[in-house]
């Protein structure tokens, strides 16, 4: 919840123009580099996609756990690539 408050209120001031009351404005945003001892936290794979990670920690020889998304065999992407694959065996030059 750290932090919530303030993103609220930002959010509330660029929607209705206005600001939230003094009390809950008053709360002070925590950054990492506010608490002692603390460091700040890094995602190097935030943008990656889940099998360019596996692959790099597979070649690395890191320790890692894969699963696939519970929700990935029903996306329609699954279904649209099943299609493609289809045709090409059908038509090879269906799709270039």
């Amino acid at each position: 919840l750290r932090g919530d408050v303030n993103r609220l209120e930002r959010a509330t001031v660029v929607k209705t123009g206005g600001s939230l009351p003094d009390d809950v404005s008053s709360i002070p945003e925590l950054g990492g580099n506010q608490l002692p001892g603390l460091s700040c936290k890094v995602k190097p794979f935030k943008h990656c996609f889940q099998r360019e990670i596996v692959l790099y920690a597979h070649f690395r020889n890191l320790l890692f756990f894969s699963v696939e998304c519970s929700y990935a065999p029903q996306a329609f992407r699954g279904f649209a690539r099943e299609f493609l694959v289809r045709m090409q065996q059908i038509y090879p030059l269906s799709i270039l």
